[in-house]
Parts: C-alpha cells; structure tokens; sequence
C-alpha cells in the first residue's frame, strides 16, 4: 500500500456488495492495528474467507480519517506476514489498498490449497489483564453468512472434495501426455508442469520447483534492501531468522541497519547488529527511530540505546521523554537504572526484562534451564534452531539470551569527537540474576 495510490471518493466505493456483511464481506467501522485484540480479529476474518471463497474487510467509517501512523500497518506484505505466522499452510493472495482517507480495503483470494490451520495461539490481555483468546492452536476457521467461525463438517466435505477434484485434474494431465513426454512427479502447488530440459524456451529446474524466488539467503538480502529504499518494506520474522543463523557471513552495512531495523518492527532486539555497525551510522539510526514515536521499533531501540556510553544513551532517553505515549515514557525511566551502571550493562537490562536466574527453554529433546550467566552464543544458537517450529514460547528466552550474549560490546562503542564526561560517581545498578 504505497502513497502514490490514488484515494477516491468514499460514496464511489462502497457498492452494493460492499454495503452489507455476507460470506465474503466483513465490515469494521473501527480497527485499530496496533491493538492485539483488532489485530488477531483481521487475522481470523482474512483466514476464514481464504478458506472458504475468499473476500474483503472494508475498515473505517464516513467522515472519520484513519490515523496516519495506522496505514503503514496495513501495508500488505505487513498483513500477509501477520496472517501466515500464525496459520499453515501459507495464504496468499493478500491485498490492501487505500480508497479514501478513511477507508481501507483488504481483501484475501479464495485458497487453493485449504484449509489453512491456526499453529499459534492467538492471545491478548484485555483492559482488565486477563488472558482471551481469538484462536487455538489447531482451530480451522470458515466463513457462515456473514460470520467468522469454526468449520463444520460441510466445511471440511466442501474442502476435500475440492482438492479430489484438483488431484483428478493433475492425474488426467499425466495420462493425457503424449508417449515421448518426460513426467516428473514432485510437491509443487499450482498447475502440472511437463518437465523438458530439451525446450528451446526451458527454464532451470530451481526456479519450476521452488516457490521461494531467490537461491540464497544473500540473494533474499539483496532483495530485501532494494524492498526496503523502494517502498520501506522490512524483513518477516523467517527472514530475520536466516539472517541470525548465517551471521557471520554478513558484513553489508546496509544488510545489517536492514536486519536491526526489521528486528525491531517484529519485537525482537537485534543487539548483535547493532553492537556489529559502525557506531556514528548506530547513532543516526537510533535518533531516527525513537523520534518517530512508534510502537514496537521506538521502545525496542531505546533498549539497544540504553547499552551505549552515557555520553550516547543520554540524549536518547531524553529524546525519549517527549513521547506522547505512556508506555514509552515509562519504558524510558525504568532504563535509567541501566543508564547509571558503569559496567555490565547488559545484566542491568535482563534482569530488568527478566529477573530470574535461568533461562528456560524448550526443544525436541525436552524443557532445557541454563543458568544466566553460562549463557553463551552456543546456547543462543540451540534456541534459534527452535523458533522455526512449533516452539512460540522460545521467542522470549532468544531475545534474553542475545542480550546477554552480544549486548556488552554496546557499552563500549565510542563516536568519534565525542568522549564520556567526567560527572560525579553514581551508584551502579546491580542485577540479581547476572
């Protein structure tokens, strides 16, 4: 959803079909993405219609503007990563587009390859902080009139005679093919394809059978950078992850402002690349980000600025004090207990976000506990190997264990002409868990 999409006028849009809630039509007159409980709702809605013959969510009302800051969060490869992170397999064919200053339109193509399962838990804390939830781990949503619910038996009838007819369909084109044709059977959605390598017009092999676009995570990289200066795209999570697997093999300054940025925008808090970028370009990229005020990658810069040399750190958390959000503001005064420590920064910050004594975690061998201070980038490594799967409860213990493991270096960094000042001794924080 760029900013060069035309906007039309909202009574040209709203046609008949859009006027009223049905199978494919769900109206919100209020949705606001930055709360879980909005978020987790469009989640479903988008996975119920992919399921059943796909649709649309027409969001805002007549003479009430959608907030600036929201629009960017329903960008559409924002809301496809949304969507598929928490169903298998992936739905495709996400869209959204701006038709007036308030109102937007996201609309979702009817799968081929249904029914999409919830593999997470869709969970938020309401006004009250009590635990509710929109969706279960293995819940199969389907559109009824014009409600989201779980499928029914003649959801699932409907579906398995949908893909019969597809299998029927691929087989008659293998029975149909001609004596001298060369058939490969392989897992590969979409239409049959007849394998020729003799083709004058033949393509490789790789890029018939793979629906991932690039051959390598340097190539996505490269992608990625252009997505992000063309359109100011980030990375998804999978993406993120690739990157933290093959670290070490990336030295692109862009690459690595690319990989902290998007870290940020997905909660997590990138202290390896920002403890690997050239500390003037860290500077620049943490004033831009905490100035914008926004939720998530304001707060979780902050934390990485809170590492840095007091000299650095103190006119970020300052700049911070003029945020016009609450929780930002106390985010900010709870990091001055890392600001005054001299040393050990980085134990400061974890036992702030979490003060026990051990990390624990799971993996296919069983619930793992490493006690804070042995944590090193072996344990990290065993629990990234996890995040790929089915282990969500894994993501808190990874950002724990990065902060321990590469958030020292950070309090070292020094930009060039600038210097620690000499300022009275102040009492050093002391975390009990490090």
């Amino acid at each position: 959803m760029s900013n060069g999409e035309q906007q039309i006028g909202l009574d040209s849009v709203i046609t008949p079909e859009l006027a009223s809630e049905s199978e494919s039509c769900e109206r919100k007159s209020a949705l606001d993405p930055t709360q879980p409980d909005d978020l987790l709702g469009l989640v479903a809605d988008l996975t119920a219609m992919a399921n059943t013959k796909g649709g649309a969510v027409l969001i805002g009302e007549s003479g009430k503007p959608i907030p600036k800051e929201h629009l960017p969060l329903f960008d559409s490869a924002r809301l496809d990563d949304k969507v598929n992170s928490f169903v298998e397999p992936r739905v495709s064919g996400i869209k959204s587009t701006v038709l007036a200053p308030e109102l937007v339109l996201v609309a979702v193509e009817s799968s081929s390859n249904p029914p999409h399962v919830f593999k997470r838990e869709g969970n938020y804390h309401d006004a009250q902080s009590k635990q509710q939830t929109i969706f279960r781990v293995g819940d199969v949503f389907a559109r009824h009139s014009s409600k989201t619910e779980r499928a029914s038996r003649s959801d699932f009838d409907r579906w398995f005679e949908k893909n019969r007819r597809r299998l029927l369909e691929n087989v008659k084109m293998v029975f149909e093919a001609g004596p001298a044709a060369h058939v490969q059977v392989t897992e590969h959605e979409g239409p049959p394809v007849r394998i020729d390598p003799t083709a004058p017009d033949a393509q490789p092999v790789y890029d018939v059978l793979t629906p991932d676009p690039f051959r390598d995570l340097d190539q996505e990289l490269v992608g990625g950078i252009k997505a992000w200066k063309t359109s100011g795209q980030y990375l998804n999570e999978t993406q993120i992850l690739k990157a933290y697997r093959q670290r070490d093999r990336i030295s692109d300054p862009d690459v690595m402002e690319l990989v902290l940025r998007s870290c940020w925008e997905h909660w997590l808090h990138g202290y390896y690349w920002a403890a690997k970028m050239q500390p003037s370009r860290l500077f620049g990229v943490l004033e831009e980000v905490i100035a914008t005020d926004r939720y998530p990658s304001s707060g979780e810069a902050l934390k990485v600025a809170s590492l840095l040399p007091r000299a650095w750190a103190r006119p970020l958390l300052e700049q911070a004090g003029a945020s016009s959000r609450r929780a930002f503001k106390k985010l900010r005064n709870k990091l001055d207990a890392v600001l005054r420590a001299r040393t050990r920064k980085q134990g400061a910050l974890a036992h702030l976000l979490n003060p026990s004594r051990v990390i624990a975690y799971k993996t296919a061998s069983g619930r793992r506990e490493v006690k804070v201070e042995e944590i090193n980038a072996q344990a990290l490594d065993e629990i990234l190997g996890t995040l790929p799967g089915e282990i969500k409860d894994n993501r808190g213990p990874f950002r724990l264990a990065e902060l321990l493991t590469y958030g020292a270096p950070l309090q070292e960094v020094q930009i060039e002409g600038v210097t620690e000042p000499e300022d009275s001794p102040e009492q050093e924080a002391q975390p009990e868990s490090t």
